[in-house]
């Protein structure tokens, strides 16, 4: 039985029996099985834009933050909060690494806007 049959056998049993056969083969002993992790990089928010966002109350932009910065969590990054000084420097001062954290977050600045 070749691997692409293991899909169209009706028999899970004999699919699952075949799947084990395969991968106890010494040659697939020394391969990481392992489900691959994928690296994601850290989403950082400058909080001067999200306090000029609240100002214009551009909540569909603030939403657009709001979900990247989720899937950053979900995905094993970190929120990475930090304001921008008038030369250009970016002076972090906060992380964000938990749901919940961030959810907290997020009620404060939607706080005041519609």
């Amino acid at each position: 039985m070749h691997l692409q049959d293991y899909r169209s056998t009706e028999d899970k049993s004999v699919r699952g029996k075949e799947i084990a056969l395969f991968l106890s083969h010494p040659i697939h002993s020394q391969i990481n099985l392992q489900p691959l992790k994928l690296i994601m990089k850290d989403y950082t928010i400058n909080v001067s834009e999200i306090e000029e966002l609240q100002t214009i109350r551009n909540t569909d932009e603030l939403e657009s933050i709001f979900a990247r910065a989720k899937s950053a969590i979900v995905n094993g990054a970190l929120v990475i909060l930090v304001r921008k000084e008038a030369s250009g420097k970016s002076n972090k001062f906060d992380e964000i690494d938990t749901l919940e954290t961030l959810e907290a977050y997020k009620k404060v600045v939607f706080k005041y806007l519609p």
